[in-house]
This record gives C-alpha cells, structure tokens and sequence, in this order.
C-alpha cells in the first residue's frame, strides 16, 4: 500500500510526499533488521546462559568425583605403605597390608565428566561464551587432564608386572566376604628379600607419590574452572561432597 502511494507521489511530483512516505519505508526496514538482530542476540544470550550453567553443573561434579578419587587414592596408599612396612620387618601403623600388596600396581583414574562440554561442543553453542576467563579456565583444566592422562597410559605400559614378581610369596583364595573378592596371605620375611620384587615396589611408591601430586593438581583446575563458571552464570559453585557420602554409606548419582 504505501509502496503505491509513493509511486503515486512520484508521478504527481509531489517531493515532500515522497521524502516522508521513503523516510517511512526505510524506517520500517531498518526497524524490521534491528528487531531481528535484538531477538537473535536475545537467543544467543539465553544459550549462552543455559550453556554455563551446563558446564558449571559438570564442573561440580567434576570437584566432586576428583575429591573423592584422591580420597580413595589416599586409602590404597594406605594400605601399599602397610605392605611396605610388612615387606621392611616393621608394624604397619594402619591399612591393610594384603590388601595393599594385592593392589600394589592399580593407578587411580582421573578421568573427568565431560558429556556437557561434548555435547555443547558438538552443536557449536560452547563458541557462545563469551568471557575469556572461562575459555581459558577450559582450555588449562583440559590441558592437565590430557597431560595427567598421558602420563598414566605411560606409566600403564612401563611398569612391571609386581603380582608376577610377587606370586611365589603370596596366595589369593576366592572370598565373596572380602572387600577383593577374595584375600591374600603373604610370606613377608621371603618377599622382604627378593631384590627384584622390592625394586619394583619401591618404584611403584615413587609413581604414586608423583600421580598423588597431579591429581591434587587437576583438582586445583577444575575448581578454578567452577569458580570462574560461577562468576560467568552468576550461579554458586556448590559441588556436593561425595566423600562424605561414601563415607556415610550413601549412594552417589
């Protein structure tokens, strides 16, 4: 309709007219463009939104799974240094020393949750966040779970085989009762004196306190990435305690 009263206008030479009646048109162009830039911002906000809060839950978790890992890396500790004391002729203090034997070589993972980084990655909305810190925040947490989990698949296939080393001096009986499944019975005085077996022990102790220190250190980064997420969604980081939980008995979800 005005587009006919302008041609109108123009056949007439009415100019005025014409001025005003163009001034409407591009007006409503450009109001037109302007709301359709204002709701796709609006849309790209409120995905961004949505988008850190995703990754600020994942980070919880993530504080929460990496605590309790080290916790239960801190008990199988325990229990190798029981085994170490029984291997030098001394008492052990605490832990279980069979137990420990029988585990001497396992390696706690550390492997984080990442289904909600995966998934916003894959749909492109992760290029939504906007704040630097968080991006770097995901980039060095990401980094030192990558460096903690190469170094492991190297520690994986250069260590020795200490329950071959360690079968002529112990014996596994099936036991549906014990916390293995079954228990192990252990000649510590011989064990004590076979160099090899005590070598490769001893090495794995030294691995562990150096995987120790790298764990604490991916814990560090993510809960740095769940305070920065924080800040970002103005929402708490609030992971919940799940070491607590285990302690108490209470299922973890």
């Amino acid at each position: 309709m005005i587009l006919q009263r302008l041609a109108t206008s123009i056949r007439k030479q009415d100019w005025f007219t014409v001025a005003i009646e163009t001034l409407i048109v591009v007006l409503g162009v450009f109001l037109g463009i302007q709301l359709g830039n204002w709701n796709a911002a609006r849309h790209a906000r409120d995905t961004e939104q949505n988008a850190l809060t995703l990754l600020l839950e994942e980070a919880e978790n993530n504080v929460s799974y990496s605590e309790l890992t080290i916790y239960r890396a801190s008990l199988l500790q325990q229990d190798r240094e029981a085994a170490l004391a029984k291997l030098s002729g001394e008492t052990p203090v605490a832990g279980d020393p069979a137990q420990g034997m029988a585990l001497m070589p396992v390696f706690r993972d550390m492997t984080p949750i990442h289904a909600a980084h995966d998934e916003l990655a894959a749909s492109g909305d992760i290029r939504l966040i906007r704040s630097a810190d968080v991006r770097a925040a995901m980039s060095l947490y990401e980094g030192v779970v990558l460096f903690h989990d190469r170094a492991r698949t190297e520690y994986m296939d250069r260590a020795q085989d200490i329950l071959t080393l360690a079968s002529p001096y112990m014996t596994l009986r099936y036991d549906l009762a014990a916390p293995l499944g079954y228990t192990a019975e252990v000649d510590w005085a011989a064990a004590g004196e076979d160099a090899q077996l005590m070598n490769a022990i001893n090495r794995v102790m030294g691995e562990q306190v150096i995987f120790n220190e790298r764990r604490q250190i991916v814990l560090d980064h993510v809960r740095t990435l769940c305070e920065v997420l924080s800040q970002a969604a103005a929402k708490p980081c609030d992971p919940q305690d799940w070491v607590d939980m285990e302690i108490r008995g209470v299922p973890i979800e």
